[in-house]
């Protein structure tokens, strides 16, 4: 084990602790701490401007890094505004697109509504109209036939009253003609 060397003591190996052996040489550490105290400096006119100026151009700098962070907080500002200014017009911007769409579908489906109800009404007044015209049809078939049946039926009592007449002047025929044998015998 090496040997350690201090200041003032010195350790052996076995940790026994030895005085040193000699004094230091020269003048104690009082009389150093004495003599290193420092003096007041006595500080001339351009020393006193300079560190004035130093100062003065510290507290420029100061105020001019204080300009420049506020001015660069008031951008961010400006910056965040001007994009949540953006964001809620793009919001109602989308808004106003989605009611306008939705308007537009409402008016397409009340227009596809409306021509429903019309091809409804077109389809029930077609099928009315039908429906009169077989009803107008059939009306006209039964007065044609009711005409056929009564011209049948005068027909038919003309031809009886024709054969009634020929029988009653065949009769009368036969009549006179026996009256005239009648005659004749007498």
């Amino acid at each position: 084990m090496p040997i350690k060397r201090s200041k003032g003591l010195n350790f052996t190996a076995n940790n026994k602790v030895e005085p040193p052996s000699v004094a230091p040489v020269g003048r104690t550490m009082l009389m150093t701490n004495r003599r290193r105290k420092p003096q007041p400096l006595e500080r001339t006119e351009s020393q006193i401007q300079e560190e004035a100026d130093a100062q003065a151009l510290a507290q420029f700098e100061a105020k001019a890094q204080a300009e420049a962070e506020a001015q660069a907080q008031a951008e961010a500002e400006e910056e965040a505004k001007a994009q949540a200014e953006a964001q809620a017009e793009a919001q109602a911007e989308a808004e106003e697109e989605a009611k306008a769409q939705a308007e537009a579908q409402a008016e397409a489906q009340a227009q596809a509504d409306a021509a429903e109800e019309e091809a409804k009404a077109e389809a029930h007044a077609q099928a009315q109209a039908e429906a009169q015209a077989q009803a107008d049809a059939a009306e006209e078939e039964a007065k044609a036939e009711a005409e056929a049946q009564a011209e049948a039926e005068a027909e038919a009592e003309a031809e009886a009253e024709a054969k009634a007449q020929e029988e009653a002047e065949a009769e009368a025929d036969e009549e006179s003609e026996l009256d005239s044998d009648d005659e004749v015998e007498a």
